[in-house]
């Protein structure tokens, strides 16, 4: 824990056969450009590269990005599938891209991992978190009709807790970011958009693959929505199901593209 954090390192390597990175092992190393993490990697703690401020260039070719792992790493502009292995990646950290000035991202799913149920790692507000920065927006997302509480990590005085989070939850989105693509797994069999999953968000264009399920709210009040286009490229599959209020108060919305 906190290894490199604070120092002037500019350049790490981290051979193939490491598996763990410590929480905060890089924390706040200004100096530090270009990270490449291997496939070997299986346990990625807090706050790896968080406060990273000339962080730009980075390659995950592990399946966990970890908890606040970019946080405030405000040089992180563009996150694609350049950028990471789609058949690998499997979870993505709460507040991971929390404090970036991210203007597109491109991932595999909706939220923390891919579709099981609605839950607060099903809302895509939650790989940004809840702590405010002057450059995002708070957007409240929510999963389900009924009050809920809901847990996740912060760190206090070096110490590892919990911090309860309530009903509507808020997350804060960068504003530089109007730009979504979902890039599916060929593999999969259940592609849905959990319940309000992108609700209140301010992307101007939204891009899936492929999509079978829009539970209900999923698109709600997305006011700046001109573009959802589903491309359809992996298996062919239509839209079997859509939930209510799932685009409801889309007052920007221009064009649908859903193809046959």
């Amino acid at each position: 824990m906190f290894a490199f954090a604070n120092s002037g390192v500019s350049s790490i390597e981290i051979e193939a056969g490491v598996k763990t990175l410590g929480h905060h092992m890089f924390n706040n190393c200004d100096n530090l450009e270009a990270i490449n993490i291997p496939v070997s990697v299986s346990y990625v703690g807090d706050y790896v590269f968080a406060n990273c401020n000339n962080l730009s260039s980075v390659s995950v070719k592990n399946a966990i990005i970890g908890a606040y792992m970019f946080f405030n790493d405000n040089n992180i502009t563009s996150f694609t599938s350049a950028n990471y292995d789609k058949s690998t990646l499997k979870t993505i950290g709460y507040a991971a891209f929390g404090g970036t000035n991210l203007a597109e991202i491109e991932v595999p799913f909706v939220g923390s991992h891919k579709y099981t149920s609605d839950s607060i790692e099903s809302l895509f507000g939650y790989i940004f978190g809840h702590i405010s920065n002057e450059n995002a927006n708070m957007v409240l997302q929510t999963y389900s009709k009924t009050p809920t509480t809901d847990s996740v990590v912060i760190w206090t005085d070096n110490t590892r807790s919990t911090y309860t989070l309530r009903s509507e939850y808020q997350f804060y989105i960068p504003k530089t970011l109007t730009k979504l693509t979902i890039i599916n797994d060929a593999l999969s069999t259940d592609d849905t958009i959990g319940y309000g999953a992108l609700m209140n968000t301010y992307f101007e264009e939204v891009y899936y693959e492929t999509i079978k399920t829009i539970n209900d709210y999923a698109f709600y009040n997305m006011d700046s929505l001109k573009t959802l286009n589903i491309t359809d490229k992996v298996s062919l599959e239509i839209v079997e199901s859509l939930g209510s209020y799932a685009f409801d108060d889309c007052d920007t919305i221009k064009n649908v593209i859903i193809p046959e």
